[in-house]
């Protein structure tokens, strides 16, 4: 595993780091972005044919006990772990850090060293009694659930969102653009007082990690019809590949074909994000039995589009 934190280290410009020691931000000893915003890094594991899960709705194991390690390492290195709501109510995840340090062991990390639950929710879907409301597995309270600003004009959704503060989630109203979040005032308003969130690691699901790549792609260097600011949305992106073939499954962007309401789309049919590529083709670095891509994104071509 040290030989991808010291991949992950290189791309964003950090001061090197080891495994057993992890730093509360990865982000910290590096540059600081030009906006005010909390720093994203897009990480998420795939079949050696780009699928995140064989079934929608249902999760996959895909990488080894190494990469295993590895994402809890990372999640411990930031301030904050993302999901779409649709990932949030398949997986009813922990979104805890735990230390599998040795291989050994499925304890959480202490409250101190545990990232903040982050769900993009816009229409305030998630279930009260999800596993990371209730703090199983050492989640970090409270629970930080991004909506949109419109949400008290829908009855219902206002009522789900109601029942998500009496089970202590910290709602969070967000401006949309082009029909869905607005990812930039996102990460700003997760950067600004009271929360000062400095990183967050986005883990999926397909609309989720879609949403971040089209944004990114679309508003660097340019505002955009929230009014946020342009430049860079995502930092770094650490894929995990595993030596599988699914010949079916569920791929980046499937969650934006089908309106599942995963991410900050909701129901929206959005056009294709433009490529994203990686600086220097990225670090391809052997992990156990899978491969890891770490690297940080190249500027968009373009601007708005």
């Amino acid at each position: 595993m040290e030989s991808v934190l010291e991949a992950v280290a290189e791309s964003i410009g950090a001061r090197s780091f080891d495994d057993e020691a992890p730093a509360r931000d990865l982000f910290a000893s590096g540059p600081a972005p030009a906006a005010a915003r909390c720093r994203a890094t897009l990480a998420y594991a795939s079949s050696a044919d780009g699928a995140l899960a064989l079934v929608r709705g249902r999760p996959t194991a895909i990488s080894g006990a190494a990469s295993l390690r590895l994402t809890h390492a990372l999640r411990a290195r930031h301030a904050a772990i993302l999901v779409g709501v649709g990932t949030c109510i398949a997986d009813d995840p922990r979104l805890s850090a735990r230390d599998l340090a040795g291989g050994a062991g499925d304890a959480p990390l202490p409250p101190a060293l545990q990232p903040r639950p982050v769900v993009l929710d816009p229409r305030a879907r998630t279930p009260p009694g999800a596993r990371l409301l209730g703090g199983a597995g050492g989640a970090r309270a409270p629970v930080i659930v991004v909506s949109r600003e419109a949400l008290a004009a829908d009855a219902a959704a206002a009522a789900r969102a109601d029942a998500l503060r009496a089970a202590g989630a910290h709602i969070l109203p967000a401006p949309t653009e082009r029909g869905e979040l607005c990812l930039r005032s996102v990460m700003a308003m997760l950067a600004a007082a009271p929360l000062r969130l400095r990183s967050v690691m986005v883990e999926g699901g397909a609309a989720t990690l879609a949403a971040f790549v089209r944004q990114h792609q679309r508003g660097a260097g340019a505002g955009n019809d929230s009014g946020a600011g342009g430049g860079p949305l995502v930092d770094l992106v650490v894929a995990t590949i595993a030596p599988t073939l699914f010949a079916r499954g569920v791929h980046i962007g499937d969650g934006d074909r089908n309106g599942d309401g995963d991410s900050a789309a909701g129901e929206s049919r959005l056009p294709p994000p433009e490529p994203m590529r990686l600086r220097g083709g990225g670090q391809w670095v052997v992990l156990g039995g899978d491969v890891v891509l770490v690297g940080a994104p190249e500027a968009p071509a373009n601007a708005a589009r």
